[in-house]
């Protein structure tokens, strides 16, 4: 299954592609641990090796010494509008999932979120909908509002939920049935934090080393907010069970929506998934790394490993034991060509 990979506009010229860049002395984590000292070797785009220094290296190959960093895969944002792409880069966000084989359908009534929605999609509809995806092998994404909206959509078959529900109600089988019919959830806890009152765009705004490199538009957007105010005891409690029972859990900021920032935000997404869902740091990295990669069949990346692309983020610390690392970005690469990490222009 192909997702939509997004292209980033950077000028680079072939000799920049081609060049070798050796990474020595680098705590890697390879999407599902994390390695003690390695040297990673990229050459062409592409990771050409894990491990021990290689006895020969090419002449022009550059050295990047990487004592107390960490060296991870590009991030992967499981739910977030593509035409932040450009500015994500610059958080080590490398790639948007999903794209032209994924469907993305919307089965909320707005009832938990204090809304309504009287055009809401019925469960027929929404068997119909699904099953006409799949007989065009396209997979799909619900976005659901309450408990019974996320359990009627497992049951038509869907392929992943976008959003934890809002609401006060558990029920111990969901996390079975999703195990049973392979359903992922994308949880968004930025979006849910937001629309609970919390100041979540201060949060990200004010962060030094997320701030400096927000674009004027992000700092607008983060200091709107989601509509609605949701009851979330039942919400957290259902996650927590999900994440116990080893639900698939990915990591997405839904930007694109009131009070988040491209890129900016999936960092603070990784840690509300340690702080109120008790993930492992270790896990949350995966949630945007490896996971995501398996679900939407990105088989080339989310892991470092001899053969996948290099889209890398060296950050300063260990994230596997403080999440709020991965913000200590020291550098960014595209299939092995730099990012530039330049700061916007402030507003006037």
């Amino acid at each position: 299954m192909r997702a939509v990979l997004v292209t980033i506009a950077l000028a680079l010229s072939t000799s920049a592609v081609a060049q070798q860049i050796v990474f020595v002395h680098v705590r890697v984590f390879d999407g599902t641990q994390m390695l003690g000292r390695q040297t990673v070797v990229v050459e062409n785009g592409i990771i050409k090796s894990v491990g021990a220094k290689p006895k020969q290296l090419d002449k022009s190959a550059t050295l990047i010494d990487c004592r107390g960093k960490t060296l991870l895969p590009g991030l992967i944002d499981s739910y977030g509008d593509p035409k932040g792409a450009q500015a994500a880069a610059v958080f080590g966000v490398t790639t948007f999932a999903g794209g032209p084989d994924w469907v993305h359908i919307i089965y909320d009534d707005g009832f938990s979120w204090g809304l309504r929605r009287p055009g809401a999609s019925s469960y027929e509809a929404l068997n119909d909908e699904i099953d006409g995806a799949h007989k065009k092998h396209k997979k799909v994404l619900v976005e659901v509002g309450s408990l019974r909206e996320s359990t009627e959509a497992v049951n038509s078959a869907a392929d992943g939920l976008i959003r934890i529900y809002g609401g006060v109600q558990t029920d111990p089988g969901l996390p079975k049935l999703m195990l049973k019919k392979k359903v992922f959830l994308i949880p968004v806890l930025t979006m849910l934090e937001d629309a609970g009152g919390k100041s979540t765009g201060d949060a990200v705004a004010e962060d030094p080393k997320l701030g400096p490199w927000l674009t004027p538009e992000d700092r607008v957007r983060l200091k709107q907010h989601v509509p609605g105010k949701p009851r979330m005891e039942g919400s957290f409690v259902m996650l927590r069970l999900m994440h116990k029972a080893h639900v698939p859990l990915l990591a997405g900021d839904g930007y694109g929506n009131p009070g988040t920032a491209a890129g900016a935000s999936l960092h603070y997404e990784l840690e509300l998934l340690v702080r109120d869902l008790g993930m492992h740091p270790v896990e949350a990295l995966a949630a945007a790394t490896s996971l995501p990669a398996k679900e939407f069949g990105l088989d080339d990346r989310g892991a470092i490993a001899q053969g996948k692309r290099a889209d890398l983020v060296l950050v300063s610390g260990n994230p596997g034991r403080k999440i709020r690392a991965t913000r200590n970005i020291e550098g960014v690469w595209i299939r092995g060509v730099a990012v530039e990490r330049k700061m916007p222009a402030p507003a006037h």
